[in-house]
């Protein structure tokens, strides 16, 4: 049951929890806690791990048939993706944190669990810097609806959330599992520090790491979500009458909000012009017309073939028109999906590509490789769907003052809205680490607007057009010393709990005492003053009278004619243990006659 059985049930739960169910970060610490105590009693963690990694994966990424045969691959085809998909981005991390726990599986618990953390935490944070890996499983994902806790990615980033939810699962294991060798007291300060974090982290941030503003004018971005069916989308016919559409509505949406002075820069998300158009000027033209027309610097997404090349190879990119239609500035995608959009020629895409099968037959993405900030694009931030997963790539975007990350994205090839709701956990992050507004716009849903500490200001309704109007104030990046003041709270909060820890163990010890007292007289109600009729020793140092009123303690000097005396009881109240021996219990419940 340990090898098998408690890791698949673990990973179940883990999975579940990442997928931002209510309450999932308990539910997170709950599976690690269960995968912990596998992994440190089976006599080989290798195993446990790793199928604890493929449960979990298999779980969060339940999506993934349905999304493969939507891009055309077989049940067959699409099953045979699922199963590589799960071991793709998970796998790897855990086959080498489960070589690391089996290697140290005999060290002691306490030095097991900073190697497991430390880990955990050099993994995690190479799957998010690698090329080639999917970073989509880490554990710190389960914490974002805590936004107290989820702060602490301002400091180490996701990794650093993950270590904080490992160090609480075995804290909550230990206090389950009571032993009278080993104190309480570590274990109840974690819990304490951990529970003051994820209650009051929120507040405690805004104050101690507030955005680093500067004194120039806030900025307007005005993020369009399109309603546009995807096979239209895609017909090369349809896209200047498309992007008419979007016009008008962008114009109504401006006209509807209350004008102002702020320099205003229009948000349209990827995919806004497809691809199918095999002359690049003519898509530049299409953007730059509705830019003249809205009279606004406009973003979008847009697809396009390479210049002198015939083949299917295509570049992603966002791209940035000036008011008057030139185009002042692009970034191009630098990290796309493996086997769906990668052109990579390496064995593994190779194999990748012919297990899904029509899925992995589409138009290819060429990653570019310049990661820069976006000129003019009012000190934005500027991501394309997929990227806002590597938090290295977001970093070399920023500028030196920056005012929001942009989001554009399209997952309109799936109608499962989790994937949403899993592409918004990991960009909340961002927004977190950034210290910057969060603005996704997506075509057909998971258009939001998220405040710089990951709290959601206003979400778009799924299926309809939409828009959301952010003013941006420009803001400097966090420094070093407002990072660290986030561990202020969970570690003052420990110390606090680990010095009022005695006292509350005494005051603890007051009640049990007092509890058995009234157990120990309940028989002997038929007796004058049944409370004086038990003898305690007055040199016991473990005598629990101090804790007890004073009319409820034996006097030694009263005496009590033999024939009413009841037997002499000798009470211990043992700290460590906090039990009574069974038979001075039994004896004092049931008085035998004539003694």
């Amino acid at each position: 049951m340990n090898t098998i059985g408690l890791p698949l049930i673990a990973g179940f739960i883990a999975g579940v929890s990442l997928l931002g169910v209510q309450g999932s970060m308990i539910l997170c610490v709950v599976a690690l806690a269960l995968i912990l105590a596998a992994a440190r009693a089976s006599s080989s963690p290798l195993v446990s791990l790793l199928i604890f990694g493929a449960s979990c994966s298999a779980v969060a990424g339940y999506w993934v048939p349905e999304a493969l045969r939507a891009l055309g691959a077989t049940t067959s085809e699409s099953y045979s993706g699922f199963a590589l998909a799960t071991l793709w981005s998970s796998m790897p991390g855990f086959t080498v944190l489960a070589a690391i726990a089996h290697a140290t599986r005999r060290l002691r618990r306490k030095t097991w669990i900073a190697v497991f953390c430390f880990s955990l935490a050099a993994i995690e944070t190479a799957l998010l810097s690698i090329p080639g890996f999917v970073p989509w499983i880490l554990f710190g994902y389960a914490a974002i609806e805590q936004t107290g806790l989820a702060q602490l990615a301002a400091l180490g980033g996701v990794p650093l959330v993950s270590v904080a939810l490992v160090i609480c699962a075995e804290a909550l294991a230990c206090l389950a599992r009571p032993s009278p060798r080993r104190s309480s007291r570590g274990p109840f300060a974690i819990l304490a520090g951990f529970t003051a974090t994820a209650i009051v982290g929120l507040p405690f941030a805004q104050f101690v790491s507030p955005p680093n503003t500067t004194d120039a004018a806030p900025i307007r971005f005005v993020a369009i979500q399109p309603k546009l069916p995807r096979p239209e989308r895609l017909r090369p016919s349809l896209q200047e009458v498309n992007t008419e559409r979007l016009v008008r509505f962008t114009q109504h949406a401006i006209e509807a909000f209350p004008q102002t002075t702020l320099w205003t820069l229009v948000v349209w998300p990827e995919n806004s012009i497809l691809d199918k158009i095999d002359d690049r000027p003519r898509a530049e033209q299409i953007a730059s017309a509705a830019a003249q027309e809205l009279g606004r610097p406009l973003i979008l997404g847009t697809t396009s073939r390479l210049e002198a090349d015939a083949s299917s190879v295509l570049r992603n990119r966002a791209s940035l028109f000036s008011a008057t239609g030139r185009l002042r500035s692009n970034a191009d995608k630098v990290r796309t999906v493996p086997a769906i959009e990668s052109s990579g020629h390496g064995w593994l895409e190779s194999l990748a590509r012919r297990a899904v099968g029509a899925a992995g037959e589409g138009p290819k993405i060429d990653s570019g490789y310049e990661i820069a900030p976006m000129a003019e694009a009012g000190h934005a931030v500027v991501t394309l769907c997929f990227e806002i997963l590597f938090p290295d790539i977001v970093e070399k975007r920023r500028p030196e003052v920056a005012t929001a990350l942009l989001n554009l994205s399209d997952t309109s090839w799936i109608e499962d809205a989790v994937v949403s709701r899993q592409m918004i956990t990991i960009a909340r992050y961002r927004a977190i680490e950034q210290r910057l507004p969060l603005i996704r716009v997506a075509q057909g849903s998971g258009s939001a607007h998220f405040d710089a500490y990951g709290g959601l200001v206003e979400a778009l309704p799924p299926g309809r057009y939409g828009a959301l109007v952010v003013d941006a104030l420009p803001t400097h990046a966090p420094q070093a010393m407002e990072r660290g003041m986030i561990l202020a709270l969970p570690c003052g909060a420990a110390l606090l709990a680990w010095l009022l820890h005695p006292l509350l163990g005494r005051s603890v010890a007051a009640l049990c005492a007092l509890r058995l007292d009234l157990r120990i007289t309940k028989g002997c109600d038929h007796l004058p003053n049944p409370t004086r009729r038990i003898g305690l020793h007055p040199t016991d140092p473990h005598d629990f009278r101090s804790a007890l009123p004073r009319r409820q303690v034996a006097r030694p000097e009263e005496r009590v004619p033999k024939n009413e005396r009841v037997p002499e009881v000798v009470v211990r109240f043992f700290a460590d243990r906090r039990v009574m021996p069974a038979m001075e219990l039994a004896d004092a419940e049931n008085p035998r006659e004539g003694t």
